[in-house]
């Protein structure tokens, strides 16, 4: 059995609020819970994601290997406040029996009693595609077939998901057919899962997004694939700050050294604290 400790990151959140004004003490971190024992995967789970609404935290995650023949499939499950999994058999999101289709990265967010769940998917047997699906509260999922957020030639990979309060903002980075290396791409989905434009946002790879009350905040990690002029891997994780329904630059960058293949998130609490990056 794979345990994981997202109950106890929960239980954490919850009680380790400080009063307005006052400074934050120690967080108190409850034991680990685990979320699925016996899934499809057949112990192999990973990457999870989860966001709060409604009463509930949703979780999401990775069933099965990643890659060609492994099977990995999207799984949901709710949790309540105090840590009791609501869903202990999970909530499978477009289920695919193919092996070599696998559905990877996960990711989550909550917008007007709605979950949008997005991840990268190998159906057309050819390369990743940017799907998606909605999720009530109360754990029903609202989508009979996928939501095609980014398909077309080439791989769309690696996708974030914000809400605005309004809708959804989901970022990728996308491979198509003139392009040399992936380039960030952003679109917004609304509550009825209706897909916006998408809009190249000249940041990549591995995009994350988030939303501070007053505008979005792309940023990527370089992971060694951009340079600077001087020909070094830069030295910072490039930005930018994007309204509702523009771009906008953000000309500062975060003092952050950035390895090949690093991994980071990105947050913003809420509208009164600056965004988190770690």
């Amino acid at each position: 059995m794979i345990r994981t400790a997202i109950g106890a990151l929960l239980i954490g959140l919850a009680t380790g609020a400080a009063p307005a004004g006052e400074a934050a003490g120690p967080i108190a971190v409850g034991p680990e819970v685990a979320v699925l024992a016996d899934g499809p995967g057949r112990n192999h789970r990973g990457t999870p994601h989860v966001a709060f609404g409604r009463g509930s935290y949703l979780c999401v995650w990775r069933e099965g290997w990643e890659g060609k023949n492994g099977g990995a499939r999207i799984c949901a499950g709710r949790i309540s406040p105090e840590a009791k999994v609501l869903d202990p058999k999970g909530i499978p999101l477009a289920p695919n029996k193919d092996p070599d289709a696998p559905q990877e990265w996960p990711r989550v967010a909550f917008c007007k009693d709605t979950f949008l769940v997005v991840w990268q998917d190998l159906r057309n047997g050819v390369g990743y595609d940017i799907l998606g699906a909605r999720i009530s509260p109360e754990g029903r999922v609202l989508d009979s077939q996928p939501i095609r957020i980014a398909a077309g030639p080439h791989n769309q990979a690696l996708p974030d998901v914000a809400s605005d309060g309004e809708g959804f903002l989901v970022v990728w980075q996308g491979f198509q057919e003139t392009d040399r290396a992936f380039h960030g791409r952003a679109a917004r989905v609304d509550i009825r899962g209706k897909v916006g434009e998408p809009s190249e946002i000249g940041l990549g790879p591995q995009l994350r997004v988030a939303w501070d009350g007053k505008s979005f905040l792309v940023a990527c990690a370089q992971a060694g694939f951009w340079k600077t002029p001087t020909g070094g891997v830069a030295s910072a994780v490039p930005e930018v700050k994007m309204n509702r329904n523009l771009l906008t630059p953000f000309d500062s960058e975060l003092d952050i050294q950035p390895l090949s293949g690093v991994q980071f998130f990105l947050d913003c609490p809420d509208s009164t604290v600056d965004f988190i990056v770690v």
